[in-house]
């Protein structure tokens, strides 16, 4: 038989059957309990870095939806269930004048619907300066981001803020 040298998907077993594995259970039962991904891998034995293929995984994607599905039967609680309660918050909100807790309930309801989508921007934003008008011509330099901000004691502000 020839070897080939083909990679193969982070945490799928080996051999014909293709079953889920323990390290698998234990990742798909570390995210259920609210573990970060890269957590949930660590602590089933699996490289952190290897989370994210780990759950395009089959298998693991399998897991998780029966899991899930164990869940939601035992609590009873499920989309529809909670788009009532969203129903009931809005009704309340509307009822109470409560506009915060409106909007909250109304973007609530449009994430269950898959109509609103979190992105983060995790862009590095280079140093940047502060001018204040007035104080000097010269800015005050700021670390940038990826270091640890710490205050600056300038000599040219003591005396600015006291009363």
């Amino acid at each position: 038989m020839e070897k080939t040298n083909t990679p193969r998907p982070v945490g799928r077993p080996r051999g014909p059957n293709h079953t889920i594995t323990h390290r698998h259970v234990a990742f798909v039962a570390g995210i259920l309990a609210g573990k970060t991904q890269k957590k949930a891998a660590q602590d089933a034995g699996f490289f952190a870095q290897t989370a994210t293929k780990l759950m395009r995984n089959p298998l693991v994607i399998e897991e998780l939806a029966r899991q899930r599905q164990i869940v939601r039967a035992r609590t009873g609680y499920d989309a529809e269930a909670m788009m009532n309660e969203l129903d009931a918050a809005i009704t309340h909100a509307k009822e109470t004048e409560n506009a915060g807790a409106y909007v909250k309930a109304i973007e609530l309801k449009g994430k269950l619907h898959g109509l609103l989508i979190e992105r983060v921007d995790q862009r590095q934003v280079a140093a940047f300066s502060i001018n204040i008008s007035g104080i000097d011509d010269q800015p005050i330099a700021l670390p940038a981001p990826a270091e640890p901000l710490k205050l600056l004691a300038d000599e040219r502000l003591e005396g600015l803020f006291d009363e």
